[in-house]
């Protein structure tokens, strides 16, 4: 599974990558929708003071997940324009990526192995749903090292497959959170 995990991680690093690019390159209504969807998020994100967000990458992050352009989302213009240069695999790995969403999760565990990513199993503050999730290169090994057992995290996660996950963009560590802190972060 090992093996697998470390594909799946390195087929959607190219992809992502793939896809910033063929948004940076874009002109025309996708490049209007891309600055008025960024504009909307820089104005939301202008007041709430947190350390160590990259708010131009999560902009990005969100552009892929959430962003529309005549009724199609990014990832249908994206594919429609060079899908077909994509091995099915590789298509059907990037179509599911408008489920990804950002939440706030507590780290439940962590696993490290030889053969395989580090593993975070994260769970859903607002839903209680567990996730299997995983690090690509996008984050930083200095912010990775602190997600542990215990700590809040928030962050957007993009599926890899129908079980397991991975961060998508930057996370920010809340630390361990009680009650009323986690209130106010949810808030």
């Amino acid at each position: 599974q090992g093996a697998a995990i470390t594909k799946q991680l390195q087929q959607y690093e190219a992809l992502k990558e793939g896809t910033i690019d063929f948004i940076f390159d874009a002109e025309g209504e996708l490049a209007t929708a891309f600055e008025r969807f960024s504009a909307k998020q820089l104005l939301r994100w202008s007041n709430p003071k947190l350390v160590g967000l990259d708010r131009n990458s999560l902009t990005m992050d969100l552009f892929i997940t959430e962003g529309s352009v005549a009724g199609e989302s990014v990832v249908q213009q994206y594919l429609q324009a060079d899908g077909s240069n994509l091995e099915p695999v590789a298509q059907g790995q990037i179509s599911q990526w408008t489920r990804g969403f950002m939440g706030l999760f507590e780290v439940r565990a962590t696993v490290d192995s030889e053969n395989a990513p580090k593993e975070y199993t994260l769970k859903n503050w607002l839903t209680e749903q567990s996730y299997s999730t995983y690090a690509n290169t996008f984050q930083s090994a200095e912010i990775t090292k602190r997600v542990k057992k215990g700590e809040i995290v928030l962050a957007l996660l993009m599926p890899l497959s129908e079980q397991s996950w991975t961060f998508s963009g930057p996370i920010t560590v809340l630390g361990k959170l009680g009650k009323p802190k986690l209130a106010v972060a949810i808030g």
